[in-house]
C-alpha cells in the first residue's frame, strides 16, 4: 500500500505500525474509481506511442503523470553493501532498523540531514550510544543559519556529533562492525543508516527523451518536455530545484492531475517547512534565514519558557528566531518548544511586518 514517508523516521519504533502510516485502504482507491496496481515495474516509456512498458505486460495511456519518487541516495563507500549498513526509505528499512538496534549498543548515522537526525535521537531512545557523521561543516547548513546550526548542535546531548568529515570505509567481518574516516578515527558499531539525501529515479524518462537535469524537468503546470506527459514529487525539478518534500509532492501532484484532466493550473507557493520532532528536541525552519549575502537582514532572538507536564510532557523552552528583509519577515526557526510554530509559519508565509 502506499503510505507517507516521513512519518517512518517521526513516529517512535517501539509504535510503528503500517496502519499509522498508510494513506489510503484498498476501499478508497475502489470509491474514486481508480485501478490500484502494486508490485509492478515500469520498464519503459515511450512517449510518442504513449505506451508504458511493465514486468508484467503493456499499458496504453492516452495521459501520463510521471511520479516514479526517488531512491537513496547511498555514496560509493567501501562496505556500503555488508550486512547491517541500511537506509530509511520503506517501513521495510525501518523494521529493520528496529530488529538491528535490539541485538546492539552502539550505532553510526551517516548524515546530519533531518532524517539522520530523527532516527539518531531514536535509537538514543533505544539506550544505544549513536554516532552521527556529517560531511559539511556543520549540521544542516542549506537550511539553517549558523547560529542556529551550532544551538541545535549543542542541544542535541547524548548524541555524538562529527561534521566536516569524510568517510573512508564500512568495515567489517562479514558484517558492519566500524566506520573509519579519512582522518584516522574509527568508530565501532553494529548499525550503520546511511541518510545522505534522495536520488530521483529519471531513467525511464531519459530513455523516453525526455528533458531531465537531476530530476525530470518540468514547468509551472508540472508539464514535461513531452506531450501529454506531466511529473511531480520526488522525481520533478521545476526551475532547477527538487526539494524532495511532502509537501512538495502533495502541491505538484495535484497541479499534475488536475492538467492530465484538462485543467491549467500552476504551481503555488506551499509549505516547505523543516520540523524535526523529538522528546528530545525539536526543530522548525522555513523561509530565508539570512542566507543570501546581498541583501541586509535583521533578526529578532526571543527565549521563552513553558510550563512542564508530567504528563503529554513537553519541552519547556524555546529559542524563536525571525529575519526580517525590507522590513518583511523573510523566514524563522524555533529551537525547543513548537507551540508557536503554526502562528510563525503564516507569519512568514503572509510576509508579515514587525
Amino acid at each position: 500500500m502506499t503510505y507517507k514517508r516521513p512519518m517512518l523516521s517521526k513516529t517512535p519504533l517501539r509504535s510503528l505500525r503500517l496502519a499509522c502510516v498508510v494513506l489510503h485502504e484498498d476501499k478508497w482507491y475502489r470509491e474514486q474509481r481508480m485501478e490500484l496496481l502494486l508490485g509492478l515495474k515500469v520498464e519503459a516509456l515511450d512517449a510518442a506511442k504513449k505506451k508504458v512498458t511493465l514486468n508484467d505486460g503493456v499499458i496504453f495511456y492516452d495521459k501520463c503523470i510521471y511520479a516514479l519518487g526517488g531512491c537513496n541516495f547511498v555514496p560509493p563507500f567501501k562496505g556500503v553493501d555488508l550486512p547491517g549498513v541500511m537506509t530509511v526509505r520503506t517501513i521495510e528499512d525501518v523494521r529493520k532498523i528496529k530488529r538491528s538496534a535490539l541485538g546492539c549498543d552502539k550505532a553510526v548515522i551517516i548524515g546530519g540531514g533531518v532524517i539522520g537526525l530523527e532516527i539518531a535521537l531514536e535509537l538514543l531512545r533505544y539506550g544505544m550510544d549513536v554516532t552521527v557523521l556529517e560531511a559539511l561543516p556543520r549540521l544542516m547548513p542549506r537550511q539553517l543559519d549558523a547560529d542556529t546550526s551550532l544551538r541545535l548542535q549543542t542541544m542535541l546531548t547524548g548524541l555524538h556529533i562529527c561534521t566536516g568529515v569524510t568517510v573512508a570505509e564500512i568495515g567489517g567481518d562479514g558484517k558492519a562492525s566500524y566506520v573509519s574516516l579519512a582522518d584516522g578515527r574509527v568508530f565501532p558499531c553494529g548499525l550503520v543508516v546511511v541518510s545522505c539525501g534522495l536520488k530521483a529515479n529519471i531513467a525511464a524518462a531519459q530513455a523516453a527523451g525526455i528533458r531531465c537535469g537531476r530530476a525530470v524537468i518540468v514547468n509551472e503546470k508540472m508539464e514535461t518536455s513531452a506531450t501529454d506527459i506531466w511529473a511531480c514529487g520526488d522525481c520533478a525539478e521545476y526551475q532547477g530545484v527538487n526539494l524532495a518534500l511532502w509537501a512538495q509532492a502533495v502541491a505538484q501532484g495535484e497541479v499534475a492531475g488536475a492538467n492530465a484532466a484538462g485543467g491549467q493550473e500552476a504551481i503555488s507557493p506551499f509549505d516547505a517547512s523543516l520540523v524535526l520532532n523529538s522528546e528530545i528536541m525539536s526543530l522548525f525552519a522555513l523561509g530565508d534565514l539570512g542566507g543570501n549575502p546581498d541583501k541586509t537582514y535583521e533578526c529578532i532572538v526571543e527565549e521563552r519558557k513553558f510550563e512542564e507536564f508530567s504528563i503529554n510532557k513537553r519541552l519547556p523552552f524555546a529559542v524563536e528566531k525571525r529575519f526580517y528583509c525590507g522590513g518583511h519577515m523573510t523566514g524563522g526557526c524555533i529551537l525547543g518548544n513548537l507551540s508557536g510554530m503554526e502562528q510563525m509559519k503564516q507569519d512568514i508565509l503572509q510576509g508579515a511586518t514587525k
